[in-house]
Order: structure tokens, then C-alpha cells, then sequence
């Protein structure tokens, strides 16, 4: 890295405050931007903190039945497309018998979402003991208050927020009779207005952001290390390689002017850029990071050729477009939660924070 992104690492480690509280609620919503999986890479590095004991969860049986109900859904999507898939499988059993081979088993979607409940909950309470508070002993009668009030999270008119405003009423309540404050988790602005709303709670946007601040105690001497690490060719090609094995599963959104355009597939074409880069956990010789980085890619693009076409003025189409593919270079913008080993200087995961990346050609001279 350059002396100038060394200095704005540094500081933008700097800029965040130290952690206020240990106690942390994340709201449901982070969780599903993780599919529910408490073993990638942002909430393993909260696993750690949470077993080293700087950071306490909390959850309630509100957000718990919440969960429950989105992995019921998720398993029956996946169970749907499970079947469909064996449906079309069994129609090319004959043409095709070496290459097709055995049907996948079906999938009973109970049973799928119970198991993932399962999973869920072992790592919650058993590995992270996290504490579950019942937040439906709060009084209705005080949240129908707020609702008539208007107060938040029913400040939006027309708003229901009648789960999230439990939720809110449970951890501040708890707070108040601990003497303690508690980090509230969540891009959801009406829970954040409740959780600011509050002499306890504290609004934090996302996890990588929580992880950000729980980051502050670290020495400048891991930031320092981070960086060189980060400078290494070695290391980069690997953060590239598992950059390039994390692009299946994002949105990859073209932008171009190729009409009926989009990408195929992408596949990072060499070193990552590192813009920024934010320590956020540190155990023996391991860091885990917030990195911002500029990833050269080449990328697959389908779209309709007009070269031998032309345009209908009157139908304001194109007539006589031929499908076609092409491949193009580019450069992606990426912002990912980084593990890393100091002492072996592997790479040990990468995770891309964004839902979608934006595809788009640096020089477009085609028809």
C-alpha cells in the first residue's frame, strides 16, 4: 500500500470511538443479509470477540421467531427448487444417462428449516451464549401508547412497527435496570430512531461498522503490520482468488450501453487496488479487516449485436439484433471483511459486503 492509503487507514481507524458498551442486539435483518449463516466471515470475526469476552450478545424470543419463520421460507424455496430440478433431470435421464446419474434426494422443507434453526441457535447460545429476553412481557399498553403518540418506531405515519417497538421497550428496560448500554444493530431507520430515542441504546448501522469500533483498542502496530501485509503481491493474489470465488455470490449488474446487456460471468483478472483497509479483530497472529479495494476483472457479457440492424422510428425498436457475447475488461469497486494470518501470510477467508457490483466497460467503441 502507499504511504497515502497507509495514512488513511490509519485514520480511518482513528475517526471511529472506542466501544461504549459490550453489549450488542443485532436486529434480524443482519442476519439475513448473512442467509443465516453465523460461520461467514463478518460473524465469525464477532464470534471472536464474543469469546474473548469484549462483546456480549443479546437476542429476544421476538427476533428468534422472526428468523424461524424467514428460514421456514428460505427451505421451502430451496426445496421447490429442488424438485424442479429433479423434474428436469428425470426428463433427460434417458438422452443423457452417464452425465445426469442420480436424481438429488428430495428435500422435505420442514425438516431443512428445522435443521438450520438448529444450527443457528447451537452457535448463538451454545458457542456464544448469547441472552434471549422475552419481549413480549413488555406492556402493550405502553406501546400502544408510543403508536398513538407517534413516537418511535411509529413516527412514519401509517407504520406498524409493533415488533420492533417490543424488541426496543425489552432492551432498554434491561438496560435501565442493569445500569448498562447496549449497541442496537440495524439499517432498519425506524428501529434506529426507537433505539436513538432512548437514554440506553445505541444505533449502529451494520456489523462491519459494530466490528469497526470494537477494532479501536487495536495497537497502531497491527494497523502497521495489516498494511504491509496488504502490500505484499503474495497476499494480494490470494485476496483476488477468494474475491474471485465470492463473485457467485453477488448481483453482478451491467451498465454499459451494449443494448439487452448482462453479464454472463466475471472472474478478477489481477491484483486488487487496496484503497483502505480497517482492522477489526486481532487474536495471536490473526487480523481480520474491512477492505476497500479496486479489483480488475474480466467479465462474460450476452447482449443483442446491432451492427446489422436497425432502428424502427416508429416502433422505437431495434429490428434484426443478433444475440451475441463478448468479453470485457473493467475494474469493480469492492469493499470485503478480510482474514488474514500474519505469520503464514495466508489468506484464511474473504467475504464480499455487497449485495451487487456494478459491471461496466472502460472504453466502449462497439456498435
Amino acid at each position: 500500500m502507499s504511504n497515502q492509503s497507509e495514512g488513511a487507514s490509519e485514520q480511518a481507524t482513528l475517526d471511529v470511538q472506542p466501544l461504549e458498551t459490550r453489549h450488542i442486539f443485532i436486529d434480524t435483518q443482519q442476519y439475513r443479509q448473512a442467509n443465516f449463516d453465523l460461520e461467514r466471515e463478518t460473524f465469525k470475526a464477532l464470534g471472536e470477540h464474543i469469546e474473548a469476552g469484549r462483546l456480549v450478545l443479546h437476542i429476544t424470543n421476538i427476533t428468534l421467531a422472526e428468523i424461524d419463520r424467514q428460514l421456514e421460507e428460505y427451505a421451502s424455496t430451496v426445496a421447490a427448487g429442488v424438485a424442479k430440478t429433479r423434474a428436469q433431470m428425470k426428463l433427460l435421464k434417458h438422452r443423457a444417462p452417464i452425465a445426469i446419474g442420480q436424481r438429488p434426494s428430495k428435500v422435505d422443507a420442514k425438516s431443512l428449516a428445522d435443521d438450520l434453526s438448529k444450527t443457528f441457535r447451537d452457535t448463538a447460545f451454545d458457542r456464544w451464549l448469547a441472552t434471549e429476553h422475552d419481549a413480549t412481557s413488555i406492556s402493550a399498553f405502553d406501546v400502544f401508547k408510543a403508536y398513538f403518540a407517534r413516537k418511535p418506531p411509529f413516527a412514519k405515519e401509517g407504520s406498524k412497527e409493533f415488533p420492533d417497538a417490543f424488541v426496543i421497550s425489552k432492551l432498554d428496560a434491561w438496560c435501565a435496570a442493569n445500569n448498562e448500554r447496549m449497541y442496537v444493530v440495524g439499517e432498519d431507520a425506524a428501529m434506529a430512531d426507537a433505539a436513538r430515542a432512548t437514554k440506553t441504546l445505541i444505533a449502529v448501522p451494520t456489523l462491519v461498522a459494530l466490528l469497526k469500533i470494537a477494532a479501536v483498542p487495536i495497537g497502531k502496530d497491527v494497523r502497521k503490520q495489516l498494511d504491509q501485509l496488504l502490500a505484499q503481491a503474495a497476499v494480494l493474489e490470494k485476496v483476488g482468488e477468494k474475491v474471485g470465488g465470492q463473485l457467485g455470490n453477488v448481483g453482478l449488474i451491467y451498465l454499459g450501453d451494449r443494448l439487452g446487456g448482462e453479464v454472463v460471468s466475471a472472474e478478477v483478472n489481477g491484483l486488487p487496488e487496496v484503497t483502505s483497509a480497517v482492522p477489526v479483530s486481532a487474536s495471536g497472529d490473526h487480523i481480520g479487516a474491512a477492505v476497500k479495494m479496486i479489483v480488475p476483472l474480466s467479465a462474460e457479457i450476452s447482449y443483442e449485436s446491432t451492427e446489422d440492424a436497425y432502428f424502427d422510428q416508429e416502433d422505437k425498436r431495434w429490428v434484426g439484433a443478433e444475440a451475441a457475447e463478448t468479453e470485457i475488461a473493467t475494474r469493480a469497486e469492492i469493499e470485503a471483511f478480510v482474514s488474514l494470518s500474519a505469520k503464514s501470510l495466508e489468506v484464511t477467508g474473504v467475504e464480499i459486503l455487497s449485495r451487487d457490483l456494478w459491471i461496466e466497460e472502460e472504453y466502449e467503441t462497439y456498435k
